[in-house]
């Protein structure tokens, strides 16, 4: 790690090994405050998402509870803790960053992938049900009233896509789980098993098929292929 003085202050800046996928350093502030410390990361970590163009609004609060998980306060963008024991605060940050930095790495890795799924499964629904129209990136209003955004609305029922990862079940099962309480639309959900673990993938399953139609992709793509003779 670099350590270096911010000019014309008391704190220090500590640059960590760790960077986002794109690159981009990762850090937080130490300042002295009588005999206590501020130590924090002056809002440059959040930032990151909101300048990479990444869609938060529900990403937050699972951002803010992991923050409180160890030990640190999330509060308007900025993560902190005021600490008399310096060594356990830089520590509490140090595992928050190597979280964060991995929490971004799968979002953009699944945001810039997951417009191809959903062609791909698109593509399959329309070969086995011709007659049900598709229209994409479906918006519908949750009981909390909050908006939420669907893969597609298939006919009058919702379709939903998920690339397995530690954070996608949790996020896609809290949707469902708000619009199915004042809507009667059906909801499916297609999971790509194609590279995932199976675990994962049966994992995946087990929670939403509980609140949703859940199937695998390659069971939608065997429906759609047809038999050779």
């Amino acid at each position: 790690m670099n350590c270096r003085k911010v000019s014309g202050t008391d704190a220090y800046h500590i640059i960590t090994p760790l960077t986002f996928s794109d690159g981009a350093t990762t850090g937080f502030y130490i300042a002295p405050q009588g005999a206590n410390f501020l130590v924090t990361d002056d809002s440059d970590l959040c930032y990151q998402f909101v300048k990479r163009g990444a869609e938060m609004s529900h990403r937050w609060k699972s951002i803010q509870k992991k923050a409180e998980f160890f030990g640190l306060t999330y509060e308007g963008g900025q993560i902190y803790t005021h600490t008399n024991n310096l060594f356990e605060a830089t520590q509490k940050f140090i595992k928050f960053i190597n979280y964060l930095v991995e929490y971004e790495t799968e979002i953009f890795t699944v945001d810039e992938s997951i417009d191809d799924l959903i062609d791909q499964v698109i593509t399959h629904l329309t070969r086995v049900y011709p007659e049900k129209e598709i229209e994409r990136h479906f918006k519908i209003t949750g009981q909390s009233k909050r908006e939420h955004e669907f893969a597609f609305l298939w006919g009058d029922d919702i379709g939903e896509v998920v690339k397995p990862n530690p954070h996608s079940g949790g996020s896609v099962l809290r949707k469902i789980i708000d619009v199915a309480a004042i809507s009667n639309r059906n909801i499916y959900v297609f999971i790509d098993d194609r590279e995932a673990k199976e675990a994962s993938v049966q994992q995946e399953l087990s929670i939403l098929s509980q609140v949703s139609n859940a199937m695998k992709f390659s069971e939608l793509e065997h429906k759609s292929t047809p038999v050779r003779h």
